[in-house]
């Protein structure tokens, strides 16, 4: 596991990544720079069930999570499900830089998409962020649920820096039905919300 200040390179000798690492992953990950033009990120230790179910859309996060490393790029032209690292727009147009499987260019199966300030991760439909899936954001907010169309949908947990957790259901982003919000000094809401507010 990575922690502490360090760099990683590409076997071409580019720079990816320099700086902090927590957790085996870059702390400022908007800083990481993507693959060079024309190539494509080759995995370690990835079962053939794996690949197999990926390619055919199935692959889910718990999946792409047994894949071990990313150690090499090889030169390749894309096509139907290539597993990339560069920068992509999702579907609703916003940037950022994407490591997973593409279908015509956009996000589609299981990938990971590093925002400025956020970083989302989980399954990929047309370039939306559908079903289980995980948000971080640059100021220590998470959130863990489901999605529909890569917005909050069903339900969630949503854990902001300053101690507070929400957990219970979202429609169109917002808190929506039934949720718990525990506040930092422990005292909690258990109850109804419509579109955001507590009812």
């Amino acid at each position: 596991m990575r922690v502490g200040h360090g760099k990683e390179v590409y076997p071409n000798g580019q720079l990816r990544y320099e700086g902090e690492w927590i957790d085996d992953g870059p702390l400022h990950p908007n800083k990481v720079q993507p693959a060079p033009p024309g190539f494509v990120l080759a995995l370690d230790d990835t079962d053939d069930s794996t690949a197999a179910a990926a390619a055919e859309g199935g692959a889910g996060l718990n999946r792409m999570e047994s894949t071990k490393s990313v150690n090499s790029l090889v030169q390749s032209t894309e096509n139907c499900h290539t597993v990339v690292e560069r920068v992509v727009k999702d579907a609703q147009g916003n940037p950022g830089t994407f490591t997973g499987l593409v279908l015509d260019g956009i996000p589609h199966g299981v990938g990971r998409m590093v925002y400025v300030g956020e970083i989302r991760e989980g399954f990929w439909k047309h370039g939306y962020l559908e079903g289980h899936a995980r948000a971080f954001f640059s100021n220590g907010d998470f959130y863990e649920g489901n999605f529909v169309q890569s917005q909050r949908e069903g339900k969630g947990v949503y854990k902001w820096e300053d101690g507070r957790i929400y957990e219970g259901d979202y429609l169109n982003d917002l808190r929506h039905g039934d949720g718990r919000f525990v506040y930092p000094s422990g005292d909690e809401f258990v109850g109804r919300y419509e579109e955001g507010q507590r009812t």
